[in-house]
Order: C-alpha cells, then sequence, then structure tokens
C-alpha cells in the first residue's frame, strides 16, 4: 500500500503549535510502499500518516489531492461537541466498537490503538480502528 509518512515520530500527542509544521513535512514527504506490518510498526513508534500519496502538495490535503488510498482508518473518540463542550455519549471499549463495526460491515480491522489524546472528559478511551 501507498503511505506518507512524517519523518519526525512523537511519544505523546502533538502540540497544536506543532501542526502546520508537520503538515508542511508530510506535503513534502515522499509516498512510500509498505506492508501493513510495516505501517503499524510506524504507528507504534509514533509516525503520523497520511493514507495515500499527495499528488500536488499546493493543493494541500483535501480529499481529492490524495490518491492510492489503500486503508481506512475510524477514530473512535467516544464523544461529542456541542456548544463548545465535549459531551460524552455511549462509550465503546475497542473489543466493542470492532464488534459492531464488523456487524455492519463484516470488515475486521489490522490494528487497533490507543490515540494520543487518551481519554476524553468522562475517562472513556479515544482510539484508531484501521481497515485494509
Amino acid at each position: 500500500m501507498i503511505i506518507t509518512l512524517d519523518n519526525r515520530r512523537y511519544s505523546e500527542k502533538p502540540q497544536k503549535t506543532d501542526y502546520p509544521a508537520m503538515n508542511n513535512r508530510i506535503l513534502e514527504a515522499r509516498a512510500q510502499k509498505l506492508t501493513l506490518q510495516e505501517l503499524k510498526a510506524n504507528i507504534e513508534k509514533g509516525a503520523a500518516y497520511i493514507a495515500g500519496q499527495i499528488i500536488d502538495k499546493t493543493k494541500g490535503r483535501t480529499a481529492s489531492n490524495i490518491h492510492n488510498i489503500n486503508i481506512i482508518s475510524l477514530d473512535v473518540d467516544n464523544s461529542y461537541k456541542d456548544d463548545n463542550k465535549e459531551k460524552a455519549y455511549t462509550s465503546y471499549t475497542k473489543a466493542q466498537a470492532i464488534e459492531t463495526v464488523c456487524s455492519i460491515t463484516g470488515a475486521k480491522p489490522f490494528m487497533a490503538y490507543e490515540t494520543f489524546t487518551g481519554e476524553n472528559a468522562n475517562g472513556s478511551k479515544r482510539f484508531r480502528l484501521i481497515y485494509k
């Protein structure tokens, strides 16, 4: 699969002030052909990624400017914002989320991990499911 990786690795959630530089690095990065195991290893080391290849770096990270998308990343935050305040709703564990998605789509993720954001305001875990 074709993936574009940030060359910097993070051990904790990047600060908002880090995002512009991260975005620029990813836009300048060369897409790579990776196996699922290589992608998993990079994510476990703290890599940010785009699930495809940027066609024109001047057009940014728009859907029409990313080609060769072979994976879907599903974030489960167990919360939503209402009037700019975070509110929790039915909280899912990773296993429950995987079971729910699988019962609807028949798909099982090749990777599931807790994101840097960790927990929402009510203590529910936030995580990402990645599907091929």
